[in-house]
Order: C-alpha cells, then structure tokens, then sequence
C-alpha cells in the first residue's frame, strides 16, 4: 500500500503511471482528473466524495450530504431559525449537494430569499476573516449560521466570540463532519456526523473486489449520516 498526496495535475499522473499497482482509491480530484486516470491507468479506481457522471464509469463512495444538510436544516428551522444562513467555501461536490439539502428545507418551510442565503467565503483564511469582518453587521440579523464544515464552524464560533457576539445566545453556530474538536470547543458544536472510517472502509472493500474482477453495482448507495445535538444551537421557541 501506498499513501500519497500530491498538487498537480503531472506529478499526480507521473506518480500514478510510475508504478506497477492493482488499484488506486483517490480523493479531492477533479472530474477530468479522473477521467483521465482511469482512461491511462486500465487498472481499478475508485474515489471518495466525489459525485461523478455514470458515464465515466468509476465507483464512487460518499455520504448522504444532501440528506444530512436537510435534516441540520429542519432542525435548526424546528428550534425557530427562519433567518439562517448556510456557508461554504465553494459550490461543488459535497458542498453543493449539502446546499441543495438546506435549499430544500428552507423551501419546504416557506423562508424567502433563499439564494441569498448561501455565502461562498473566501477559501483563504486571512481573506475569509476578512469578510467576515466585513459580513458581520449581516451576520448580527441572524438568528444561526450553518457551516458546511466543522472547521468553519468552530472558527466562527471563535470569531464571533472574540468580539462579544455571545454563541449561541446571539448567534447560534453549527457545522457538518462531526469532527474531534467539535466535543472540545465551548460551547461544544451541534453538527452532522459522517462515518469517515466506514467511507475508508467501503472503498477498500470495492476496490478489492474490482480487483479481484468480482461484480460490484454501479451506484453505491450513500453511507447515513446522523445529526449530533450539543450547545450551540439555542431553541428559539422556548
């Protein structure tokens, strides 16, 4: 086995040619990337969190982004968050499919100006601070922010606390992963976890069987994902 990480297109394809491996699982590339990898290499691929055409034929393991983003969105619109706002750092992959998620419980619960609603935040963490800075008099007329990561969501937490923006007595925060650090932070986060063993887990599995030329389906069914409540989401209602 071999782990690998690499930035570009060429050193990834080199890398990849270079040895004589059964198969390859592959992670946080663009589509013609694996087009073109599987094209190349004749040899069993699969990809983790990738939402791939049927046509480029290669066996994708993901999660039910959408289904978990729409159930953190029925929750929060449950606890009366009508004015929330989903944020991520782009509007692909796992990160559109969560958006459609929360787009469609939002439209379910008759909120307007749903579009408006979803901010793309700057991928740059000197840039992102810097919107938010510039974003924070918006920010103070909701009543939630829902991050397409716990990353994002823990960082905010600490943002909007370090100005006295008190979370979640002013703003409630949550985030989608349910990593390590959500159980630590104050307040702990309230997020949607996903299995990352049992993603890993699959895709070995699938690979084996590719490559031991044994019938695998086309489409995998997505692994559940589960909403984990903790502090940081208040309850409007009460």
């Amino acid at each position: 086995m071999m782990l690998v990480a690499r930035h570009e297109q060429d050193d990834l394809m080199q890398q990849a040619l270079g040895w004589n491996f059964d198969g390859m699982i592959a992670m946080a590339l663009k589509e013609k990337e694996i087009a073109e990898l599987s094209e190349r290499l004749g040899k069993p691929l699969v990809t983790i969190d990738q939402y791939l055409p049927p046509e480029l034929g290669v066996r994708s393991i993901t999660m039910d982004d959408r289904g978990g983003a729409y159930q953190m969105s029925q929750y929060l619109i449950g606890k009366g968050h009508k004015k929330f706002l989903f944020l991520s750092d782009c509007d692909l992959g796992v990160d559109h499919y969560r958006w459609l998620g929360v787009r469609q419980a939002m439209e379910e619960a008759g909120i307007e100006d749903i579009e408006s609603r979803h901010i793309v935040i700057p991928w740059n963490p000197e840039q992102r601070e810097k919107a938010y800075e510039e974003m924070l008099p918006f920010f103070k007329k909701q009543t939630a922010l829902f991050f397409s990561s716990d990353y994002y969501a823990l960082e905010a937490s600490n943002f909007l606390q370090n100005r006295g923006i008190k979370v979640p007595e002013e703003i409630s925060i949550a985030g989608f992963d349910d990593v390590t650090y959500a159980t630590l932070a104050r307040p702990k986060l309230t997020t949607v976890h996903q299995m990352v063993d049992g993603k890993a887990r699959r895709a070995v599995e699938v690979l084996m069987h590719l490559i031991q030329d044994e019938p695998v389906q086309k489409d995998i069914p997505p692994l559940p994902t589960t909403l984990v409540e903790r502090e940081s989401v208040r309850d409007l209602t009460k």
